[in-house]
């Protein structure tokens, strides 16, 4: 069936109406007035095509009520109001203008983005750079001064060649003065210290500015400021105990207190004798020869020889004081025993300031000479109870010396009872290397 519109003017009715002829039996031909269809349906199937014009719908007759969609309007809707479809869609303003194209996490590409001349840009593998000695650099300006570089070799350069990263470690190249360092900072970016190498000195530096500069190991520290401190274990050395690591000359403006945590030193001192009636019944002064260092004679029973000695504030007050006296044999014995031996007394008279009592130790030494040679020398020792009872060693203590040669208990075969005592020194403990001044 066919429609074939036709067109009358009816009496009184100025606008022009549509009457549609209905053709071939479809439908009656009075269920079609003017722009009405009065009874039943027109589908697509039944209106031929090209048999209806712009020219045939009156201007207005169809209405936005008329229709089974939603309207596009122009001035009204936008490009929001579009439904994406299968094939294209839209694109955020924000992620497409002038200024170019915006990638985000809603932006995926899959595979190659790019590959040419020695880039590659990837969406799997990420950016490969290479071919180029200096693959990638950095510059204020396009034909500028390379800043920062990442090369083939596998170096990041910065700072214009000031600053080098690679396999070797971090270099910072020195230029003038201290131009390349390594800044300590605070959070806020503050320097606090600095680690340079001076080119002008030729030396390495490590400063501190506003803050104390410590070195440590751990929770111990090792320098401090104006300490130098050791581990806790006191188990390392200042220098080495080899000629090449030693430290040689220290330079110290107030020196005070070098104290060690135990008594590794011998505090001493040479006691020069005195002799009652020497020359006479007491011993006699021998000057220093081809043979003999010289010093006083003792081969008499009624020879004595007196010291004086003060024990000071540095001893320890916890160890045995000694005292030792140096002598040689003087006459020929070579024709003695091996065992032959010469036995020296010594008593020591102590007695401290806001003291009345005298306290005393009786000490003796037998020295074996054996078969020996006239001017040979020996040393005897003797040594002091600290805390005998009744006479004990005191800081403070004044300490009388009364030495000599205990002639009825020293047994020498060929020659005689005959030395020549020639130094002697009192000593003891302490944990300062020298008195406080």
């Amino acid at each position: 069936m066919s429609l074939v519109p036709w067109r009358k003017q009816q009496a009184g009715v100025t606008n022009r109406q549509d009457i549609v002829n209905v053709r071939s039996g479809g439908l009656d031909a009075g269920s079609v007035l003017g722009s009405m269809l009065l009874s039943g349906t027109i589908t697509a199937n039944e209106i031929a095509a090209n048999t209806i014009t712009a020219d045939e719908i009156l201007a207005g007759s169809i209405t936005t009520t008329e229709l089974d969609f939603t309207p596009y309007v122009i001035g009204t809707n936008t490009a929001d109001d579009v439904v994406d479809g299968g094939t294209y869609s839209t694109v955020l303003n924000t992620h497409l203008d002038a200024n170019g194209i915006k990638i985000s996490a809603l932006t995926t590409f899959d595979g190659e983005w790019y590959s040419e001349s020695g880039v590659d840009i990837n969406a799997t593998t990420g950016i490969n750079i290479y071919g180029n000695a200096t693959g990638l650099t950095t510059r204020p300006t396009k034909a500028g001064t390379v800043q920062c570089s990442v090369n083939a070799a596998g170096q990041i350069i910065a700072g214009a060649g000031a600053v080098l990263l690679d396999a070797g470690g971090i270099q910072l190249r020195g230029t003038a003065g201290n131009a390349s360092m390594l800044t300590l900072a605070k959070a806020d970016g503050t320097a606090r210290g600095y680690l340079f190498y001076h080119t002008g000195l030729d030396e390495i530096r490590l400063v501190a500015t506003s803050v104390q500069l410590s070195i440590a190991s751990g929770t111990d520290y090792i320098l401090m400021e104006d300490h130098t401190i050791p581990s806790s274990d006191s188990s390392y050395d200042l220098g080495e105990n080899s000629t090449p690591k030693r430290w040689r000359t220290a330079y110290i403006d107030t020196f005070e207190d070098v104290v060690a945590s135990s008594s590794i030193w011998w505090r001493d001192y040479h006691l020069g004798a005195a002799s009652a009636s020497p020359g006479a019944s007491g011993a006699v002064a021998r000057e220093p020869t081809t043979q003999t260092v010289g010093g006083w004679q003792l081969d008499l029973v009624t020879e004595h020889l007196y010291y004086d000695v003060h024990v000071e504030g540095d001893w320890d007050g916890a160890s045995d004081p000694i005292i030792e006296v140096w002598f040689e044999y003087n006459d020929d014995n070579t024709g003695g025993n091996a065992a032959d031996q010469i036995t020296l007394d010594c008593v020591c008279r102590m007695k401290a300031p806001g003291e009345t009592a005298i306290k005393t130790q009786s000490l003796t030494d037998s020295v074996t000479i054996g078969a020996s040679d006239r001017y040979k020398m020996f040393k005897a020792s003797f040594t002091l109870d600290w805390n005998a009872g009744g006479a004990t060693v005191e800081v403070g203590d004044v300490i009388g010396i009364h030495l000599n040669m205990d002639i009825p208990n020293s047994s020498v075969s060929s020659g005689s009872e005959d030395i020549i005592v020639n130094y002697t020194e009192f000593k003891y403990k302490t944990a300062l290397p020298h008195e406080k001044v």
